[in-house]
């Protein structure tokens, strides 16, 4: 059977949707695998080194860092094309955790809560960008049949990283995590790298993004992008849904 037919018949996916949709939908996957990977890796070493109680002051931080990073996403990210940006973040990302890796860091007392604290801010910022990145490829219309997909591979990721780490490093995954994440990250490129430009262009143009307020000083212009990243309604509710969440679940780690 064709594979691409196969595709419709199973997925919802047409023929002409193929060749974005496996690559967003690989994308997603590694970006489930690696949420999953830092958050069972960074948990471990955190509740080992605070224990419960430092999860209190953990959620407090975690607020304040998800602020100041929606403004710093903003202010910079606004500046380049999507596809740009995307590859900013993850290699960024990708930079940090294997940074933190190095074995000068290693025995620090500050260096779980970073990595714990850093992997909330990775996982909310890989998936704000996400979802404004796959509208450059997907309409309306089939955004309903697509994204479903789409959700489905990150939850696949979770699992087979939830799988791999518990089947083969349960037993040394201080050592052999952070080695995982920062692949799983690395790996995010491969697909994001495959995809090709929309037809049409798709998506605003990165030169015109950089020149947004052109006349302004770099102080007005920081000025400006904070009020607006205040205003923007979509962000300002992600963020405060996500802190919500974070209490919460903080809050019933600290019972369990």
């Amino acid at each position: 059977m064709d594979i691409k037919k196969a595709g419709w018949r199973l997925f919802s996916i047409r023929q002409d949707e193929f060749d974005y949709a496996v690559p967003l939908f690989a994308l997603y996957l590694l970006s489930g695998f690696f949420y999953a990977t830092g958050q069972i890796f960074t948990e471990t070493i955190f509740l080992k080194t605070y224990g419960a109680p430092g999860l209190s002051r953990f959620f407090v931080y975690n607020g304040i860092a998800l602020i100041f990073g929606g403004l710093l996403y903003n202010l910079f990210l606004l500046r380049v094309s999507l596809r740009r940006g995307y590859i900013v973040l993850v290699v960024l990302f990708t930079g940090l955790i294997t940074t933190a890796s190095l074995e000068r860091f290693r025995g620090e007392n500050w260096l779980p809560f970073v990595l714990y604290l850093g992997n909330y801010l990775f996982t909310f910022f890989l998936d704000m960008h996400f979802f404004n990145f796959i509208f450059r490829y997907l309409s309306l219309r089939n955004s309903r049949r697509i994204i479903p997909f789409l959700m489905g591979g990150g939850k696949l990721g979770g699992i087979i990283s939830g799988a791999l780490i518990f089947g083969l490093m349960s037993d040394d995954i201080a050592r052999l995590g952070i080695i995982l994440w920062a692949s799983s990250g690395a790996l995010m490129l491969v697909p994001l790298l495959a995809l090709r430009p929309p037809a049409g262009g798709g998506g605003p143009d990165g030169r015109r993004e950089s020149e947004l307020l052109p006349d302004m000083h770099i102080l007005d212009k920081i000025v400006r992008k904070v009020r607006v990243a205040i205003r923007f309604p979509l962000f300002t509710w992600s963020m405060l849904a996500v802190f919500a969440m974070s209490i919460a679940n903080q809050v019933a780690e600290f019972y369990f």
